[in-house]
């Protein structure tokens, strides 16, 4: 009785697909050549069609490498900063702890901070630690009172007379940078 039911239900389904056919046996019945058929029954794809997905993928790629060349940039800016801050930080505590009973600075150009010994700074010294920055990250603009490139620090006190603001930025978009503010107690800060 089970087996029955379940031929009848084969027939029954049967009945349902004795007309199908698959879109080119029923083009070919029809004597219709490929370009009659209509869009779904042809394989492939038109010129158009592939111009277009390649236009897309080409403006994807140009967004993704734009937003990571954005990050890379922000990113190096940032690293750079926190080490400019970190050798004027040095050069402070160098000077507060009186190491070697001397007083410490750190003299800036466009590509480079070094930390110095004594009260000017003189290239190639021994004992300069010089920092180059990277990344495509130049020094932007120094302004500091009495002018000069170079801020010292004084002994016990950590105070400078060499204060005011320091701009790194990033050579390629001078719109992204990061001032450092170096105050006259010496305490150095970035805005």
């Amino acid at each position: 009785m089970l087996k029955e039911k379940i031929q009848k239900n084969i027939r029954k389904v049967g009945s349902y697909f004795k007309d199908f056919r698959l879109p080119a046996e029923a083009s070919a019945q029809a004597g219709l050549s490929t370009f009659d058929k209509p869009r779904l029954w042809r394989g492939g794809f038109t010129l158009i069609e592939v111009i277009v997905v390649i236009a897309i993928l080409g403006i994807l790629a140009t967004i993704t490498t734009l937003s990571f060349n954005n990050f890379r940039g922000k990113d190096s800016l940032e690293a750079n900063a926190s080490s400019v801050l970190s050798m004027y930080e040095k050069a402070r505590e160098n000077t507060v702890s009186s190491l070697e009973n001397s007083k410490y600075g750190v003299y800036a150009t466009t590509t480079k901070f070094v930390i110095f010994k004594g009260d000017v700074y003189s290239e190639g010294a021994n004992g300069n630690d010089e920092f180059l920055l990277e990344g495509g990250v130049v020094l932007q603009s120094i302004d500091l009172i009495g002018g000069g490139q170079s801020v010292v620090f004084e002994r016990l006190t950590g105070k400078t007379s060499e204060y005011g603001l320091i701009t790194i930025g990033l050579s390629s978009d001078p719109t992204k940078k990061i001032d450092i503010i170096i105050e006259n107690t010496g305490l150095i800060h970035r805005n």
